[in-house]
């Protein structure tokens, strides 16, 4: 299977041990952190989306930004040289993060792309500047990814050392 992306919950075909999606590491072996806190690196045939809700219940529910009483949505937004900016650091985002583990941070904050890109759209505000840091890319990787399938995306470009120093991703949208 192919559609697998970072964040999602995967459980293993023949072993009692479920998780996250951290990382795809090449075609066929991607990282997961086990609900246990473990980094596996397992090949893709060994797991499967968790699917059903009964597999749902079992795993460690992804908390979403209102689950955290100290998510700090207006810190991270805010007009960069007439363009909408939306900083994605956790510690920007939500300053209780510690407790977290690092599949339920890259979820957090995808999760948190996703809404500021569909309220960029409703509102028709273009362009806009995510700054997702540098890091290891994983992030950018998957903004990216989600970057290309979406219809109202006019076109994306990695911003220079100009303005953010590679850790942004300026999107042009089309209405």
């Amino acid at each position: 299977m192919d559609d697998f992306y970072i964040g999602q919950q995967v459980r293993f075909l023949n072993e009692p041990v479920s998780g996250i999606i951290i990382h795809i590491l090449s075609k066929n072996e991607i990282e997961i952190e086990t609900s246990d806190g473990f980094n596996l690196k397992t090949n893709k045939n060994q797991i499967v989306p968790v699917n059903s809700l009964e597999e749902t219940i079992q795993q460690k529910p992804v908390k979403l930004y209102k689950d955290y009483p100290h998510y700090n949505l207006g810190a991270s937004s805010k007009k960069f040289s007439g363009k909408i900016e939306f900083d994605l650091h956790i510690e920007k985002l939500l300053p209780k993060f510690r407790e977290m583990s690092h599949g339920e941070i890259i979820q957090f904050q995808l999760n948190t792309f996703e809404n500021k890109l569909t309220e960029s759209i409703q509102f028709r505000k273009s362009p806009v500047l995510f700054i997702h840091g540098v890091g290891n890319g994983i992030l950018r990787e998957e903004i990216h990814k989600r970057l290309k399938k979406n219809p109202f995306v006019d076109r994306y470009e990695n911003k220079g050392k100009d303005l953010m120093g590679f850790g942004a991703t300026l999107v042009f949208l089309k209405f």
